[in-house]
């Protein structure tokens, strides 16, 4: 119901007094998406350490990896790196889905001019569209990649699976919020700057980066890096 009174005053309102307003809605969207992760937390981290056994093969083939694909085609090469870089983020993104696309939902649900909110709003949805392409990825990942490496990554097809871009994926803070990418790591900041100066509490504000809802899960995160990689790498 408040959501609802405060989604009816953004679209009367005057346009600073209208910004204001989106900038609450996506505070308490992003309190919400930051409740329901800590919430979850528990059935989500169990989920991603079952999966850590799947991992494993993965785990084993390690960086030599890199030496062996080299041999192969540039393109295979690049095709088998990014799907062993994959499989570990797969295991900590894909129980998050819901989590992502009712949070994406709630922002979508308000209308704004301002362009840094708008921005924002935009870089959580590449980053609802990369949770999704992490979890469409087979659980087997790992056992196809280890055959395809076994039989001298050369001659033999690789796991016929979509590859994740993972040109924008970047690591900061030691979490994985890296896959929003710099460029939306950038925009998000920004609009969480933009929601303090329309009068948004700085911890508030803070939220629309998701370092608060990520921090529920980052153990198990990256104890599947490390099963899945054999280093201990961020998310």
């Amino acid at each position: 119901m408040q959501v609802a009174l405060i989604l009816a005053l953004v679209a009367t309102a005057p346009a600073h007094a209208q910004d204001a307003a989106a900038a609450r809605v996506f505070a308490g969207a992003a309190f919400t998406f930051t409740q329901e992760l800590w919430t979850d937390a528990p059935a989500i981290s169990a989920q991603i350490d079952a999966r850590r056994s799947s991992l494993e093969p993965c785990g084993k083939i390690g960086e030599e990896l890199v030496f062996t694909a080299a041999g192969s085609s540039k393109a295979r090469y690049d095709r088998a790196f990014t799907l062993w870089m994959s499989a570990g983020r797969a295991a900590a993104l894909a129980p998050t889905v819901g989590e992502h696309e009712r949070f994406v939902a709630a922002l979508d649900a308000v209308s704004t001019a301002d362009a840094r909110l708008r921005s924002g709003r935009a870089a959580w949805r590449k980053h609802l569209a990369t949770v999704r392409a992490f979890a469409a990825l087979p659980q087997d990942l790992c056992a196809r990649l280890a055959t395809w490496f076994r039989t001298g990554a050369k001659g033999t097809p690789l796991p016929g699976v979509e590859v994740v871009d993972l040109a924008s994926y970047s690591s900061f803070t030691g979490s994985f919020r890296g896959a929003l990418g710099p460029a939306c790591h950038c925009k998000i900041d920004r609009a969480e700057a933009r929601m303090h100066d329309l009068g948004i509490p700085s911890r508030d504000a803070h939220r629309f980066t998701g370092m608060p809802a990520y921090a529920a899960i980052e153990g198990s995160a990256k104890r599947a890096m490390v099963a899945a990689t054999g280093l201990s790498l961020p998310l």
